[in-house]
C-alpha cells in the first residue's frame, strides 16, 4: 500500500511543477490576449488545490512561494488519499473501486462544467 500511496503522492507533486513551468513559459513567450480556458480547466482537474494560488498574484514573492508550497502539499495529500482509496479498491473490494471511479468522474464533470 505504501508504494501505491508514494507513487500517487509523487504524481501529486509532479503535476503542479509541470503546470507551473508551463505557465512560466506562457508568461515569458506569449503576449496579448490568449484564451487558455481549456488549460485552466485542465489544471483545476489535475491540480485542484491550485485554487489556493488565487491570492498569489498580488502577494510578495515570499508569500507567493508559501502559497505555492501549500498548494503543492495539499495536492500531494489529495493524490495520496486517492492512491490509498484506489489500493483499497483494487486489493480489497472491487465495488469500492467502482464507487471511487464514479465519484472522481462526477467531481471532474462538475469541475469541467464551471
Amino acid at each position: 500500500m505504501m508504494r501505491f500511496v508514494t507513487i500517487f503522492s509523487g504524481v501529486g507533486i509532479g503535476i503542479p511543477i509541470l503546470f507551473s513551468l508551463y505557465w512560466q513559459l506562457v508568461d515569458r513567450f506569449f503576449t496579448g490576449d490568449h484564451h487558455f480556458a481549456f488549460l485552466l480547466k485542465l489544471q483545476l482537474l489535475f491540480w485542484p488545490s491550485s485554487i489556493f494560488m488565487m491570492g498569489a498574484a498580488e502577494a510578495s514573492a515570499s508569500d507567493s512561494l508559501k502559497m505555492w508550497l501549500l498548494s503543492v502539499g495539499a495536492n500531494m495529500i489529495v493524490y495520496g488519499i486517492v492512491g490509498s482509496l484506489f489500493w483499497r479498491g483494487i486489493y480489497k473490494n472491487k465495488v469500492f473501486l467502482l464507487l471511487i471511479i464514479v465519484s472522481i468522474g462526477f467531481s471532474w464533470y462538475k469541475l469541467w462544467s464551471l
